[in-house]
Formats: C-alpha cells, structure tokens, sequence
C-alpha cells in the first residue's frame, strides 16, 4: 500500500502569505485538481470559534469531503505570538487542546492533533530547565489521555525554534510523557537541522555523527506521522528552519525516506508536504507532490 499525500494548509496562512491569505476554498480545489489525497488542516483555517455548532462542523467535513479529499491532521490555532504558553499557562493551553479535540470528533475527518513546545529556545535558563520540561510533560500527558477518549493520537512536531531541541530531548521527552496515543511529529527540515547543524541548541549542543539517518532510528516506533520538504542549512527569520522547495536543499531523500519506513517503522499512512514560509508556495504545490510521488513509488510502501 502507498502513502496517501497531503500538504498543510497553514502555508497560506502564515509569512509570507498572512497579508493576502487564501482561503480554504481556494486551497481544496487547488489540491483537488493537483491530485492531492488530502490537507492538514490548519486553525487559521477552521476552528472552534469559526465552526461553534455540531451542524457547522459536519458541514465543513461535508465541503472537504466533497472535494474528494481526506485530513491528516489538524494544528490548533494557539501560536506563540499572542497566544497559549504551556510553561505559562498549562490549564490554559490543556483546555484549549481540549477544545479543538472535541472540534475535531465533531467534524470526524481526522484522529491527529499536533502540538507543540509553544516556547523559544531562549525561554528558560538553566535552572528553570526541570520546571519547563515537567510542566510541558504533563501537559502533554493530559492531552494525550483526553485524546485516547476520542480514539485520536496526539503528535508533537518538535524543532529548532522551540524549547527541547535536541536529539536526545525528543526521545526522553517522549518516553516521559509515556502515553500509547503520543507520538512524534517528524519533519524531515528539522531532523536536518538538529541532528546535524545543531541549530539553536542554547542549553546543550548535540549533533549527530550519524545525523538525519542515526536520529530518524532514534525515533524507531515512535512516530505518528510525518512531514517531507528540503532545507538547505538556513533558518527563516533566524528562528525555525527553512522549507525550501524540494531539489534546491541538502536533504537526500533517497536515504531518509526508505529509513523511516525501514529503521524507524514508520506505518501511518500519510506524508505531508510542508512548505510553509515559502513564497511560492502556491504556484509549486504541482511540483512538490511530483517530486513525492516519484518516492512513493520507489519507497511508499508498508
């Protein structure tokens, strides 16, 4: 069986596409016609607020299923900038996951919610370390047990922009929170970045000398789902790793793709395409997933 291939919608939402978003509309016939299989869908686009009723949220899983396509996951709309800090606010951020799990059994177009550190690198000094990595830890437990109401799995995409950014923390914190229903997020830009350049590792440096190939195994049984784009060392804005067209990074996809279904076991049944902060992102979605679909035939299967 092949991977089913969605990109993520919050690609224009986000810089450089937040002056002139395009609307959600738009963005399903464009995956349609391309041949997408579905979206991850991002907050900006549906919400709790924007869908508050059980008939509004049927109706927007009817709209994008109507469209022949499916979701893979869903990102809550709670970004750092004006919003939720779990280190800050935990009962806060736990309610407001909440939320958006009932918003998505209300819809029933996915069994994915991702989450995040929801805080810089640069947040904590180093005696504030064992505070942070409990608090996010039970957050991301109580979570994860909510969703385990609702069959869903909650993944956690970490990276070099947010708090816990090495190697060795993704895997611990993971083994911490210690819920069958949580998982890792793994975007291949980042494992990149972190298993190799080490880039923004403020409280402890630590690459790789294996790299992408020794942190993809790391993650062996652990990963919920996973995001493909290239990287070519840069970080946008000096603060997250650059999604760059595919072709144009470092990235050996020949050699990360067959490991994480060989070495790390990986089994979900989608690949996302994420070119967020990639300002042609609307006119080379065409080119992305033909650039997928050569390694789903060559690696697809499981």
């Amino acid at each position: 069986m092949k991977r089913k291939i969605s990109f993520g919608t919050w690609c224009f939402q986000f810089t450089p596409y937040d002056k002139n978003p395009v609307g959600l509309d738009d963005v399903l016939k464009k995956a349609a016609e391309i041949g997408y299989d579905g979206i991850s869908l991002d907050g900006n686009h549906a919400d709790p607020e924007s869908h508050p009723t059980l008939e509004s949220r049927k109706a927007l899983a009817k709209k994008i299923a109507d469209y022949g396509l499916e979701v893979s996951e869903y990102n809550p709309k709670i970004g750092v900038v004006g919003g939720i800090i779990i280190q800050f606010q935990p009962d806060t951020w736990v309610q407001t996951i909440e939320e958006n799990l009932r918003f998505l059994n209300d819809c029933g177009f996915t069994k994915t919610l991702r989450v995040d550190t929801r805080a810089t690198p640069t947040f904590m000094v180093d005696s504030d370390y064992q505070r942070a990595w409990d608090i996010t830890v039970d957050a991301f437990k109580r979570v994860s047990q909510s969703a385990a109401e609702y069959d869903m799995q909650i993944v956690w995409e970490f990276e070099p922009g947010f708090l816990f950014n090495t190697p060795s923390e993704v895997v611990k914190l993971w083994e911490d929170v210690g819920e069958p229903n949580f998982r890792l997020e793994l975007d291949s830009s980042r494992v990149y970045q972190m298993s190799e350049l080490g880039a923004l590792q403020h409280t402890k440096k630590e690459t790789l000398p294996g790299g992408q190939l020794e942190f993809i195994e790391m993650c062996k049984d652990k990963i919920g789902l996973v995001h493909l784009i290239d990287n070519d060392g840069s970080l946008y804005a000096g603060i997250t790793s650059m999604h760059n067209a595919f072709g144009t990074g470092d990235i050996d996809f020949d050699k990360i793709v067959p490991a994480l279904r060989d070495n790390a076991n990986y089994v979900g049944e989608w690949w996302v395409i994420d070119l967020v902060f990639n300002e042609d992102a609307w006119n080379i979605l065409q080119d992305a997933k033909d650039f997928v679909d050569v390694l789903n035939d060559k690696y697809g299967n499981y």
